[in-house]
């Protein structure tokens, strides 16, 4: 499995969650912008098509993800380091 479909997989429970929500649209999903590689490129966009043109994409917090657990899966800082970004626009 790789790392966006383990991660894809513990953020869902194995799944689970997907049943839950039907009415999406791809784009919406997480790490939808990492895997088509163009993560910049949307933020660009997104500050770009902001009405708060001074601090679209200023950073709200970053913090290390230490351990991250679900449908019977982990992932831990032995494996990987991870750091989340929340914005006032977007969870990175």
């Amino acid at each position: 499995m790789n790392w966006s479909d383990k991660q894809s997989y513990i953020l869902t429970g194995g799944g689970r969650l997907e049943s839950l929500y039907l009415d999406f649209q791809i784009n919406e999903l997480p790490h939808y912008h990492k895997v088509k590689g163009d993560t910049w490129e949307a933020a660009e966009k997104w500050k770009r098509n902001s009405t708060d043109k001074n601090s679209a994409l200023c950073i709200a917090g970053v913090w290390n993800r230490a351990l991250f657990v679900g449908g019977f899966k982990h992932s831990d800082a032995t494996e990987e380091t991870v750091f989340n970004f929340q914005t006032k626009m977007a969870f990175i």
